[in-house]
C-alpha cells in the first residue's frame, strides 16, 4: 500500500464499491428474472436459501470485517508487518471455517428446511441449493477475504473488476443450465449452485492473485506458516462482537422468512422481488458506511478523533438523503418494477404493502448502515452489538 492511502478521500473508497454492488444487483435482478423464466417456484426456494446463504457469508465476513479493522488502524500507526501478519492469519480462520461451514449445511439443510413447512418443490430446490452451494463455500470466504484485504490496502478497483466479472460469468452460465443454450443440459437449480460456486473460485484465484502482485499485500506460504494463536485471538476479539448486530439482525430475517412462508408461496416470492428492487435503494449507505469505517479505523489509528466524529455525522445527513431519493421513486413505479418479474395480481398486492413500508424504514436503516462501521471502525464495538440486539 502507499503511503498515501490514508488520505484518501471517502468517495476513492466508497464509488468503487458503490460501482461494484450496482452492477451485481442489476446482474442479480438478472439473475431472478432467469430463474423465474425456468420456474416461479424457484423464485420463492432462492428467496429462503439466500437468507441461510447470507447467514455463511457473515461467518466470513466476520473474520474479514475483524482483520479490516484490525490492518488499517495498523495501517495508520504505519504498523505495516502487523498489518500482514494479520491480514494471513485471516486466510487461516477462513479456510478452518469453510469447513465447519460446509459439513453443517451438507448435514443440516434437509432439517432446517423442513422447518420451513414449503411446497414440497420449493423444499426440494431450496434444500438442493444449500448442500451444493455448502460444499463450495470456501470460494465464496476467500473472495470475501480477499477483497476486503485489497479495499483496505486502498487498492478498491481491483476487486470491483473481479468481482463485476464474476458475477456475469455467473448470469451467462445459470443461462446456460436453466435453458440449455448451446446443447448444454438442463440442470435447475443444481446447476445454477455450480455455476455459483465456480464463479465465485475463479474470483477468488484472480483476487489472489492481484494480492500477490502487490509488495505491500505479498502474503506468501512462509507468512502463512508463521502466524500465532494471538492473531487469530485478536481477529475474533473483533470480528466476533462486531459480527453480533449482523448476526442479531439476520437470525431475526430468518425467523421473518418462516412467518412469510407459511402465507404462501406468492408472498413469499413478492417478498424476494421486493428485496431485490430495494438493494437499490440501500447500496449507497452500505458503500458509505465502508468507507466511513476505513476512513475512521485510518483517524483512529493516527490519533484523529474529532475529525472522525464530525465526519460521520456528515456522511450520515448525505446517506439519508440519498435512502429517501431513491425509496421514492422506487414507491412511484413499484408496479410497474415487479411487472418485469410477474402481473399475478396476488403477488403485485403483496409487493405494493411492502414498498409502502419500505417508504418509512429505508431512510432510517441508513443510520444503522453509516454510524455502526464507523463505530465499528474506531474499535467499539460492544455497543452497537448491544444496541442491535
Amino acid at each position: 500500500m502507499s503511503s498515501s492511502a490514508p488520505s484518501l478521500p471517502l468517495s476513492r473508497l466508497a464509488a468503487p464499491l458503490y460501482a461494484e454492488n450496482l452492477l451485481r444487483i442489476i446482474l442479480a435482478l438478472i439473475d431472478t428474472w432467469q430463474i423465474g423464466l425456468w420456474n416461479q417456484r424457484g423464485v420463492a426456494a432462492m428467496g429462503v436459501a439466500m437468507q441461510f446463504i447470507f447467514f455463511v457469508q457473515l461467518m466470513y465476513q466476520m473474520v474479514a470485517i475483524g482483520a479490516s479493522i484490525l490492518i488499517s488502524q495498523n495501517l495508520g500507526a504505519s504498523q505495516n508487518t502487523e498489518a500482514r501478519k494479520t491480514a494471513a492469519g485471516s486466510i487461516l480462520l477462513v479456510a478452518g471455517f469453510a469447513v465447519v461451514l460446509s459439513l453443517g449445511l451438507g448435514w443440516g439443510a434437509p432439517v432446517i428446511v423442513g422447518l420451513y413447512g414449503l411446497n414440497s418443490e420449493v423444499a426440494e430446490f431450496t434444500t438442493t441449493f444449500l448442500v451444493l452451494f455448502g460444499a463450495g463455500s470456501l470460494t465464496t470466504g476467500l473472495s470475501i477475504l480477499f477483497s476486503t484485504l485489497l479495499r483496505v490496502w486502498g487498492h478498491t478497483r481491483s476487486p470491483m473488476v473481479v468481482n463485476i466479472a464474476a458475477s456475469a460469468f455467473n448470469v451467462g452460465a445459470n443461462a446456460l443450465v436453466l435453458f440449455g443454450w448451446f446443447g448444454f443440459p438442463v440442470l435447475g437449480i443444481a446447476g445454477v449452485a455450480w455455476a455459483t460456486g465456480l464463479a465465485q473460485g475463479l474470483a477468488a484465484l484472480a483476487l489472489w492473485g492481484i494480492l500477490r502482485s502487490r509488495r505491500a499485500t505479498r502474503i506468501g506460504w512462509s507468512d502463512l506458516k508463521e502466524v500465532k494463536g494471538p492473531v487469530f485471538r485478536s481477529v475474533l476479539a473483533v470480528g466476533i462482537p462486531t459480527a453480533g448486530e449482523n448476526l442479531s439482525y439476520n437470525l431475526a430475517q430468518i425467523v421473518n422468512l418462516r412467518v412469510i412462508s407459511s402465507l404462501g408461496t406468492e408472498s413469499l416470492t413478492a417478498y424476494v422481488y421486493v428485496l431485490s428492487w430495494l438493494r437499490f435503494v440501500f447500496t449507497p449507505s452500505q458503500a458509505l458506511g465502508f468507507g466511513a469505517q476505513t476512513k475512521v479505523g485510518w483517524w483512529v489509528g493516527s490519533g484523529h478523533l474529532d475529525l472522525a466524529y464530525h465526519r460521520v455525522l456528515k456522511w450520515c445527513a448525505v446517506g439519508a438523503g440519498i435512502s429517501f431519493g431513491l425509496v421514492s421513486v422506487v414507491f412511484l413505479f413499484h408496479k410497474e418494477l415487479i411487472e418485469v418479474y410477474t402481473r399475478d395480481p396476488r403477488i403485485l398486492a403483496v409487493a405494493g404493502t411492502l414498498f409502502l413500508i419500505g417508504l418509512v424504514y429505508e431512510p432510517g436503516r441508513n443510520l444503522n448502515l453509516v454510524v455502526i462501521p464507523a463505530l465499528k471502525g474506531s474499535g467499539d464495538v460492544r455497543y452497537p452489538v448491544t444496541v442491535g440486539i
